[in-house]
């Protein structure tokens, strides 16, 4: 999470989601995940909400990919 300083009477950091807008930026969060998951940084119960997710983003690559294969003619 990213954060932004806010300047009101005072100055105070305040949190601001922060989300990937460059595939430079996915990879960075994808291997950070990777890293985490495979020093057990992510608990157990979390596991099956990532499955779902990263199977859903394997699947989209996949159909961009056939997609982006198909000759132009």
């Amino acid at each position: 999470m990213k954060t932004v300083t806010v300047v009101q009477h005072h100055t105070r950091e305040v949190p601001v989601p922060w989300r990937p807008n460059s595939v430079p930026d996915f990879v960075d969060v994808l291997t950070d995940l990777t890293m985490r998951l495979d020093t057990g940084r992510v608990y157990d119960r979390d596991l099956p909400t990532l499955v779902t997710a990263v199977n859903a983003t394997v699947e989209a690559l996949a159909r961009r990919e056939k997609t982006a294969q198909r000759p132009s003619w």
